[in-house]
């Protein structure tokens, strides 16, 4: 039998351990990545839209922010589609097997408000990362980081306070986005009421002391 020296068992456990680890939480290490660069986009686009430098990363980094930030009106404007519409125009089946003189969409759903990312094909288009979540609303998907088809068909009423906070930063994400226009809201969402409630707080806590606004860190 071969023998080989303590030193490099040592070492092959070790290298196994760490691999079986990564795997083992490799969930983890994505959603933390995806919050990671949710967030510095975030602060870009807040930087872009309103030409201001006031807030640091390190606000955005920290979660110290409105995770709400942006979305502060109601848009009842909007044209509305059925969750069937939502899939059948916005789903990244239709928009790979479209001819290339056809019109091509990729569309998603969070808490109801429709957002074209046909310019993210990096990341929504076939064999991309998140293609999985066009044409469905991923409320759930993305306030929990998961990307199954059990959680893209779960209900919001499942989410706790701290995962419907992770939901509002990434409406803010595709809201403030500059690629990413908002384009409609399912018709009878559940999840409308909600919205505006949360919008109607906002509102108001502006109107009454300028609460709704980040205290300014400066670093």
């Amino acid at each position: 039998m071969v023998s080989f020296p303590g030193w490099l068992v040592w070492a092959l456990v070790g290298v196994a351990t760490a691999t079986a680890a990564v795997h083992f939480n490799q969930d983890s290490i994505n959603m933390f990545f995806m919050r990671l660069f949710r967030d510095i986009g975030r602060h870009k686009a807040y930087k872009r839209r309103y030409g201001s430098n006031e807030y640091a990363l390190t606000t955005f980094l920290l979660q110290q922010e409105d995770p709400l930030l942006g979305v502060d009106e109601r848009e009842d404007h909007l044209p509305t589609y059925t969750v069937d519409e939502l899939w059948e125009i916005g789903n990244v089946e239709e928009f790979e097997d479209a001819e290339e003189d056809e019109p091509r969409k990729l569309l998603l759903s969070i808490f109801g408000r429709i957002y074209d990312v046909t310019k993210g094909t990096k990341f929504y288009g076939p064999d991309s990362s998140y293609s999985m979540f066009c044409g469905r609303d991923v409320t759930y998907a993305l306030s929990t980081g998961c990307k199954t088809e059990k959680c893209l068909a779960s209900n919001v009423d499942e989410l706790s306070d701290k995962q419907l906070d992770e939901g509002k930063r990434w409406l803010s994400f595709f809201q403030l986005h500059d690629k990413y226009p908002l384009v409609g809201k399912l018709d009878n969402s559940p999840m409308e009421s909600m919205m505006n409630q949360w919008i109607d707080e906002i509102v108001a806590n502006k109107d009454k002391e300028g609460a709704g606004q980040m205290p300014p860190l400066n670093f």
